[in-house]
């Protein structure tokens, strides 16, 4: 079965089962899914998330850096901006 071009391969990480990376694959999803329930809020508009956020590890690392703790959110500034580090 051909990979969609938003899909990653599957990488089993110790992060996986963190909140992070639910919020991460939640954020890919509602912008890249057409099948997801909130697409037409974020893909269905434009809204889209940053190259280089594409890959978990670089999120993290990014918002390790800027103080994410657990149960904190990640929002965006722009509610009509891309999922992207503040400019």
């Amino acid at each position: 079965m051909p990979r969609s071009k938003y899909r990653s391969k599957k990488v089993k990480h110790e992060a996986s089962n963190s909140k992070l990376y639910q919020r991460w694959a939640d954020m890919l999803q509602r912008c890249n899914n057409e099948n997801s329930n909130n697409y037409k809020y974020y893909g269905a508009k434009g809204i889209c998330v940053c190259n280089d956020w594409r890959d978990f590890s670089a999120f993290k690392d990014w918002a390790d850096r800027n103080g994410y703790q657990e149960g904190l959110s990640i929002d965006r500034i722009n509610p009509e901006g891309n999922y992207e580090p503040e400019k």
